[in-house]
């Protein structure tokens, strides 16, 4: 079980590079197929992620959620890498699984279910949301940093938030800042870039590093509010 596993999140990080590449081929006109390289890295890439979320959360329908967000967040990051770009389809593809997932929560537990999980998923958004909200006013009217934050990067953040949940969408926000700050770093430094820097693999690697640290967030969240 656990090989086929490894298969078939192989099988999605490769179909995501191709799905990138032809994302972005929309924008520019001219499609550019992934190299080998880029091909085996996304491979892995969605090996590793499959495979620890199925570990971690075992047959549990939240492993399948979260399994699906592999490839539109590999996608968003290929393409932001590539044509400083977020797809809309990658936005669309991330909030398609969360309604699957609530409408499986219909199916199984009732209407009661499916409330609690609407509920989590509008309190995401809202814990994603108003630190964004926050952050652009400042920068608006600080005038300093207007492009440091653009419409993909807090459509797809909006979207992950209707995922993790209120808690899980702030840890998602923290990290992904605290990796964002790195990258630049890095960028700068190897390529003295200035201050605008795709967005999109720090939000990517800080969701992968928060959903294998949910069933501990849900953990602390029962004993804050037990």
């Amino acid at each position: 079980m656990l090989v086929t596993i490894m298969v078939v999140g192989a099988a999605v990080g490769c179909v995501a590079a191709y799905a990138a590449a032809r994302l972005v081929a929309r924008r520019t006109g001219t499609l550019t197929p992934p190299t080998r390289p880029r091909t085996i890295a996304c491979g892995l890439a969605g090996l590793c992620s499959v495979t620890s979320l199925a570990v971690t959360f075992g047959p549990r329908a939240v492993a399948w959620e979260l399994a699906a967000l592999v490839a539109p967040l590999i996608a968003a990051t290929l393409a932001d890498l590539d044509a400083w770009l977020i797809p809309r389809e990658c936005v669309w593809a991330v909030l398609a699984a969360r309604a699957l997932y609530v409408m499986a929560g219909l199916v199984t537990g009732g209407s009661s279910v499916a409330f609690s999980l609407l509920a989590e998923s509008l309190l995401g958004a809202f814990a994603m949301g108003l630190p964004l909200l926050v952050a652009a006013l400042s920068m608006e009217w600080t005038q300093r940093s207007k492009d440091s934050l653009g419409g993909g990067d807090v459509r797809l953040l909006l979207a992950v938030g209707t995922v993790f949940g209120w808690l899980g969408a702030a840890a998602v926000l923290l990290l992904a800042c605290l990796l964002g700050i790195i990258h630049h770093l890095v960028r700068y430094l190897q390529k003295g870039e200035g201050r605008t820097f795709p967005f999109a693999p720090s939000i990517a690697l800080a969701c992968w590093i928060v959903a294998l640290c949910l069933p501990s967030l849900e953990t602390l969240a029962a004993r804050l509010f037990a």
